[in-house]
């Protein structure tokens, strides 16, 4: 969605293969709908550039809207989603690629026909749902499985992206008038403010399939309602954030000032799979759904990700598998260490994970069954291995509040360098860390 000058909203509705265009009236309540154009396969994205051109993508192709007219402007693409306008009015299309999400930059020429089409940068992810530049010139990716990523550009106009947010099933996102980000989960039917250096704040929920988001001139938040067909205007309600510490997002804590939250051994309690405890648990294996996972470093809920009251203080696990094919258990040096910091949520008396402290925590027992998923390699996996699951197990649970959470595997030097993680081994057996999952994880039970 997208407004114009006069405070018109510009939406795609796909399954009518059509843009329309509704008029904001004063009170901020939606007035009458106007078709734009219609016949557009897969009408998704939308952009206005400054000189009033109104760009939609399409199956695979991007259109200019005028005089009630889908006209084509550039093809070739595989599934466009996300379009944007930079500040010198060339257009950046988010398509699908093999590898990742393809970002692609379109020289917009003085007669507003397309010029070069140029690639920018992959950003990883399975699909871009939107896309937008921010105040300072960084283009935001909403990737529609797990994070939202920011888009850097260097002087020389080379491209890197980095994880801003890790949350859940992100299918578009918008800036207000003072560059504060809002995003929004489709499958999770919730609404992120994402201020720096702190946690996500959820400003809506209870949604159905979001798609779309837009902020008026007024400030108020406009959402894309699929699931009921809807455009949903809300207020935006001042944040109080007094009751969260800073958030180290992806950073790795100060893992030497972390206290450590057991006795710093494993214990090789080895069992079968279905020895698991029963209650809810975190696993890095995201089949493994029932009622929470752990899913590719996030944490997630079926049914609302941000939030679970009735989790808090039940027992809780979490596991994390390494890759043995062996009949042999996998021996001295491996362990998957996690580090917990809780960073909003209520103070406690006793001192049991204060906000803002890191936790270190080693693993509990062993656990072996066999997946297709399993350990730092899982994306690579076609067919069953037998995994060794190290478990953390909090038999008290945890208590409210909401967590950034770190896997860290460890594991020989040897066993590294046969997982192609590293191409050097000075000392086959030194036992070395890889930083795997560290997250800004919108998992807790405020």
């Amino acid at each position: 969605m997208v407004f114009d000058p006069s405070g018109g909203l510009f939406v795609t509705e796909t399954e009518a293969r059509r843009v329309s265009r509704i008029e904001i009236l004063a009170d901020g309540s939606l007035g009458e709908l106007e078709v734009v154009a219609s016949g557009i396969d897969d009408a998704e994205g939308l952009a206005l550039s400054d000189d009033g051109v109104l760009y939609v993508s399409g199956a695979t192709a991007v259109y200019q809207v005028a005089d009630g007219m889908a006209i084509p402007f550039v093809g070739g693409f595989a599934d466009p989603e996300g379009l944007a306008i930079d500040a010198d009015g060339d257009l950046y299309v988010a398509d699908d690629a093999q590898s990742g999400i393809r970002i692609t930059k379109v020289t917009v020429l003085p007669d507003g026909t397309a010029g070069t089409v140029t690639e920018v940068v992959i950003v990883p992810g399975e699909s871009a749902a939107d896309i937008d530049f921010g105040s300072t010139g960084e283009l935001f990716v909403a990737n529609s499985r797990d994070a939202v990523w920011v888009v850097e550009f260097a002087d020389d106009g080379s491209a890197r992206p980095r994880a801003l947010a890790t949350l859940y099933g992100q299918r578009a996102l918008a800036f207000d008038q003072s560059g504060t980000l809002y995003v929004a989960g489709g499958d999770a039917g919730s609404v992120w403010l994402i201020e720096p250096d702190l946690p996500p704040i959820v400003v809506a929920s209870g949604l159905d399939q979001v798609e779309g988001l837009a902020l008026g001139a007024e400030g108020s938040l406009y959402i894309s309602n699929v699931g009921t067909n809807e455009i949903l205007q809300i207020d935006i309600a001042p944040i109080d954030a007094s009751r969260a510490v800073a958030n180290p997002s992806t950073t790795l804590p100060d893992v030497a000032g972390a206290v450590r939250g057991d006795d710093g051994r494993v214990r090789l309690q080895f069992g079968a799979v279905d020895e698991n405890p029963a209650g809810p648990y975190l696993d890095f294996l995201y089949e493994f759904c029932e009622p929470v996972c752990f899913r590719d470093a996030v944490f997630v809920h079926p049914d609302d990700p941000t939030a679970d009251p009735d989790m808090a203080n039940q027992r809780f696990h979490v596991r994390h598998g390494f890759v043995n094919n062996s009949v042999e258990p996998l021996g001295e040096g491996f362990d998957v260490v996690m580090y917990l910091t809780r960073w909003s949520g209520p103070d406690l008396a006793d001192g049991v994970f204060e906000l803002g402290r890191t936790y270190r925590f080693t693993s509990d027992y062993v656990l072996r069954g066999s997946s297709d998923q399993c350990g730092p390699t899982y994306r690579i996996q076609t067919e069953l291995q037998t995994c060794e699951w190290f478990v953390h197990d909090f038999p008290d649970g945890i208590p409210q509040g909401r967590y950034d959470l770190w896997a860290v595997w460890q594991a020989p030097c040897s066993a590294w360098l046969e997982l192609a993680f590293t191409d050097r081994c000075d000392d086959p057996s030194e036992v070395i860390s890889l930083f795997s999952s560290g997250v800004n994880s919108p998992f807790g039970w405020d």
